[in-house]
């Protein structure tokens, strides 16, 4: 779902995004599954799928490393969950 909402979004703002832009996504199975993969043909998605364990070669897995090393609750505020 989400891949999908990404491509009318992207669509909307540039109908040429594909041509100078690529989805980069690691090798996990759903998203190498049959489904995943038609759904890139069908739109004419560029894909580069990352190698195993290429963790430092993904973007976001930088954002989320620099996250963590941050103090996200400052004020030590309690959610409650009931």
């Amino acid at each position: 779902m989400f891949l999908i909402k990404l491509v009318e979004h992207l669509n909307k703002i540039d109908r040429n995004w594909k041509n100078n832009s690529l989805i980069m996504i690691d090798n996990a199975q759903y998203h190498r599954g049959t489904l995943t993969i038609e759904f890139f043909e069908k739109k004419g998605i560029p894909v580069l799928y990352l190698g195993p364990y290429h963790f430092k070669m993904a973007p976001i897995e930088m954002f989320f490393s620099y996250l963590k090393t941050k103090n996200l609750n400052p004020l030590k505020t309690k959610i409650s969950t009931s």
